[in-house]
């Protein structure tokens, strides 16, 4: 497995998946019907669109919810029944993986919401599996937040597999919190500069400046407030598009 995320295995009870996987893209539906694509803008955004690999749906999916109960009877598959059920309690829909995934030693797996996607009336449950030794397969679940019906259209990528080492969950990580005035001079003095060019910024928008005229771009050119570059920045993951099955 050098070098791999992970291996999936096809499982042979599912022939035909209903659920592929695939190299995620930066791009967003939401994110092109911004004016003039200005999200694309967001480094952060579009860096977090391309991590991990995504499960997408092959079939529509249609659900409904009669907010009445939470017992899986609550729950109906109206389209997509391959692909889709309601087995547990709390207006949850599940969604089988047609896959065995298997990662390095030591290595757990995310399943996480897909990046910066949403889905009207359902939220992406989350959850930490240790795949190294789990030799068989796992659901992704989504959690009604209202009643009525909850769509998924064929293309519609439903999680995010994303594999993270065991160690970095030891004990919650390290971490602290101090005040501003103790960090260390050269902190403190970008923080300032940026601080007083955001003022600037937001005075400008507020007297009618358009996007493109007070964007900040210091963090997509990868410079700090004292204007160097940054060794090492990013601005793709520059993955090779894959999908399994192919469409």
């Amino acid at each position: 497995m050098t070098g791999e995320l992970f291996v999936a295995y096809a499982r042979p009870d599912k022939p035909d998946p209903t659920v592929a996987l695939r190299t995620p893209k930066d791009r967003r539906r939401w994110m092109d019907h911004h004016t003039a694509h200005w999200a694309y803008r967001c480094l952060p955004l579009r860096m977090a669109n391309q991590l991990g690999v995504e499960l997408a749906l092959r079939e529509d999916v249609v659900a409904h919810w009669d907010g009445h109960s939470y017992h899986p009877e609550s729950v109906t598959v109206l389209r997509g029944e391959r692909a889709a059920s309601a087995r547990f309690p709390g207006a949850v829909l599940t969604f089988d993986v047609p896959f065995v995934v298997v990662t390095p030693p030591e290595m757990n797996l995310l399943v996480l919401p897909p990046m910066n996607s949403f889905t009207d009336g359902a939220q992406a449950m989350t959850g930490l599996i240790e795949t190294d030794w789990l030799n068989f397969t796992f659901t992704v679940n989504y959690k009604f937040t209202r009643p009525g019906e909850v769509r998924f259209a064929s293309g519609t990528a439903i999680a995010t597999l994303l594999p993270y080492p065991r160690a970095e969950l030891v004990g919650g990580g390290s971490w602290s919190a101090h005040p501003l005035v103790e960090a260390p001079d050269d902190v403190q003095l970008q923080y300032k500069r940026y601080a007083q060019q955001r003022r600037a910024a937001n005075a400008r928008q507020a007297a009618g400046a358009t996007p493109a005229e007070v964007l900040m771009l210091s963090y997509y050119r990868g410079e700090n407030m004292n204007g160097d570059k940054v060794a090492g920045h990013m601005k793709s993951l520059a993955r090779c598009p894959h999908q399994f099955p192919p469409e």
